[in-house]
């Protein structure tokens, strides 16, 4: 990283668009799902920490990063808007864990399948957009945080349980 890069922190049911060299933070993904777009060409991307599929139109028009289905639209016309081109667009997804087992006391069937609603959404939109998923991690039982580095694509996951990877 050189002096200009600058760290951003994408929180809950935000949507953040920026350019290379910055890098993307997104810290204790759970069931939520981060969603991944890049233009390897202009190398502008964005970064979406989305917590549920599909919205009602009252909370679509205050947070838009918050559900998945918006989400993608926001971050997709943002970073049109600040010179990526669509065909050069590529996806990467990260958590939709399931985070409760069936003896811990937070668990029912609604909050045991967030994660895996999330995740069902979110290939369901960018398959919808043509936007082709070029990895992924996500599922599991565990939570998961990332950094995004937009000088190259790269995608850095670091977990208690699964220590660190790149996708």
């Amino acid at each position: 990283m050189n002096s200009m890069t600058r760290m951003i922190n994408v929180g809950l049911a935000e949507v953040i668009v920026s350019y290379s060299p910055d890098v993307l933070l997104c810290v204790a993904l759970g069931s939520c799902v981060a969603i991944i777009l890049y233009d390897f060409e202009s190398m502008i991307g964005g970064l979406a920490h989305i917590m549920l599929p599909y919205g009602n139109e009252m909370e679509i028009n205050h947070k838009p990063g918050k559900f998945a289905d918006t989400a993608v639209e926001f971050m997709l016309e943002e970073m049109l808007k600040k010179g990526a081109k669509k065909e050069y667009i590529k996806a990467k997804i990260v958590g939709g864990a399931h985070m409760f087992s069936e003896n811990s006391k937070s668990f029912n069937k609604i909050n045991s399948s967030i994660g895996a609603k999330n995740i069902y959404a979110v290939k369901q939109i960018l398959s919808r957009k043509h936007i082709p998923i070029e990895k992924e991690d996500t599922g599991k039982n565990y939570a998961r945080s990332l950094e995004f580095f937009l000088d190259s694509g790269k995608v850095i996951i670091k977990s208690i349980r699964k220590g660190t990877r790149e996708i």
